[in-house]
């Protein structure tokens, strides 16, 4: 919740313009960190989202290990950890990848939840699964905006050269 804090502020700051002129960044960055910001922010509340799912649910987690949901999560701190490097180094061959791969993780849980909602088994295990994967799909798809973010912020660079 600390870092939740201060990610917010420090995006609320980066808004300013003062804060923005005095660490040396035009509008336009400014924006687009904030907009990572903002990316960051969404994909805390998803994680959050999920831990809370795990931690009232154990007896139905424990079944679901192997589970396309679950499964998903290392695929997307990959491609995340891809980004976050590329905040810096800015190479739009690993970005793209990186999108790729989180759209690649989309497209099975969805495929997921076609699936589960054909054949579910329980009530409860159905909208415990559809809410993991749900949240797990967010988390690709913002980290996919994140990647586009730093796309935009690669091009922008190139044209003030």
């Amino acid at each position: 919740a600390l870092l939740y804090l201060i990610e917010r502020q420090v995006r609320i700051l980066i808004d300013s313009h003062l804060v923005a002129t005095q660490l040396n960044l035009t509008r336009t960055q400014a924006l687009e960190y904030a907009n990572l910001a903002r990316s960051l922010e969404r994909m805390m509340d998803h994680a959050f989202s999920i831990a809370t799912l795990v931690i009232e649910h154990p007896k139905l987690t424990k079944n679901m290990i192997e589970m396309t949901p679950l499964e998903q999560i290392p695929e997307w701190q990959s491609s995340l950890k891809e980004l976050m490097i590329n905040i810096r180094t800015r190479d739009s061959t690993r970005i793209e990848a990186a999108r790729h791969d989180l759209k690649e993780c989309q497209h099975r849980l969805i495929e997921h939840e076609q699936d589960l909602l054909k054949n579910y088994l329980t009530n409860e295990w159905m909208a415990f699964d559809l809410r993991l994967s749900e949240s797990v799909r967010r988390l690709c798809a913002y980290a996919r905006d994140f990647g586009e973010i730093l796309l935009n912020m690669k091009v922008f660079s190139e044209l003030q050269s």
